[in-house]
């Protein structure tokens, strides 16, 4: 298992907390109590995704809040893990430029010209 299940039934004392472990390798996490259930899986460490005990209690407190009609605390919301989205920089981002400015160009005789008369030295 990848989470601490001691941890998750301190986090939630009012629940009592049983783990199930699923065909896949996963495991069902359950809490129970009079007002109801609630079952999260968490994946199997085979699955390539790493998860923290603390994502697990932060993801479950959470949904509980919006459950609940709450509106999530910032300060909850800024424990779970950020990523940031990956970026294109394309290799050859000068060639795409002027590739840009020449078709352009062919498409508008006139920018020709005003590029034409730009890139001329001025005598004086």
């Amino acid at each position: 298992m990848t989470v601490n299940l001691h941890e998750i039934e301190a986090a939630f004392p009012q629940y009592t907390v049983s783990a199930t472990k699923r065909p896949d390798g996963s495991v069902l996490l359950t809490l129970m109590n009079e007002a109801g259930t609630i079952q999260r899986v968490v994946p199997s460490p085979q699955s390539g995704l790493q998860m923290r005990t603390e994502w697990v209690i932060s993801a479950i407190r959470r949904d509980l809040h919006q459950e609940a009609g709450e509106v999530p605390a910032i300060d909850g919301l800024q424990s779970q893990v950020r990523t940031h989205l990956p970026t294109y920089v394309p290799a050859n981002a000068g060639a795409y430029s002027s590739r840009r400015i020449d078709r352009l160009q062919t498409r508008f005789p006139a920018l020709r010209q005003k590029t034409a008369a730009a890139s001329q030295p001025v005598v004086h």
